[in-house]
């Protein structure tokens, strides 16, 4: 009999699979960036379908199938909160998933980036126009012209061209200075945690800067030092 783990995570990407499967990319606190495959959770009948949005925090019942993992259970404990007037948090929090993606490579705990990561998600989530952190409310119908990060839950995205520009693959990270004062919040906060983030990967030796300037500099040399 397989073993269980458990693990608390956060859906970064999700890519529909035949008729009704789905593949997870999860960042865990127990075991990092995982790949995890749900069977049929897309059917109406599945009880892990309404758990399974992108942005979602969760915790997740998993068994190893060598290269992949299998999702046997999910249970959502909070999830991204959309509102018309959220998409500038989710493009924050979608630029710092992007990063994870392209930066973590394999499996391996990592409690500086899952902390990160995790701070990044409560701080945007809890500070966004909709107010307070409360329970999940689904992510349905935001357009690209509403946030350029999420796609609807029925378009497809089995290729990446049906991918918003913010999750299009082989795209270089750059990072630049914020507009109005909400937009310069918004930037010093994905500022802060790529750099978090950055140092928890062994990329960077600082996370504090003498200003927004010298942040963006080092972060863009790094990540392109660690491209080579």
């Amino acid at each position: 009999m397989r073993q269980i783990y458990l693990t608390k995570g956060i859906i970064l990407k999700k890519k529909d699979l035949g008729e009704a499967d789905r593949l997870l990319y999860i960042y865990t606190e127990n075991l990092g960036m995982i790949m995890a495959s749900g069977q049929s959770v897309r059917s109406e009948k599945s009880k892990l379908r309404p758990n399974l949005d992108l942005f979602v925090y969760g915790s997740f019942a998993i068994i190893s199938l060598g290269e992949f993992w299998r999702l046997v259970d999910a249970r959502e404990i909070v999830s991204f909160r959309i509102c018309p007037d959220s998409s500038g948090e989710v493009k924050t929090f979608a630029e710092v998933a992007k990063l994870i993606l392209r930066m973590v490579k394999g499996e391996e705990r990592n409690e500086e980036v899952w902390r990160a990561l995790k701070d990044a998600f409560e701080k945007l989530n809890g500070d966004s126009a909709c107010g307070k952190l409360v329970r999940p409310r689904r992510v349905r119908n935001l357009t690209r012209r509403d946030c350029q990060v999420i796609h609807k839950p029925t378009e497809p995205v089995g290729n990446s061209s049906n991918l918003p520009g913010c999750l299009q693959p082989g795209r270089l990270v750059e990072f630049s200075a914020g507009g109005n004062r909400r937009d310069e919040d918004l930037k010093t906060l994905e500022i802060q945690t790529v750099a978090n983030i950055l140092k928890g990967l062994g990329y960077m030796d600082k996370t504090s800067f003498s200003s927004q300037k010298e942040a963006v500099k080092l972060i863009n040399e790094a990540i392109k030092e660690s491209m080579l």
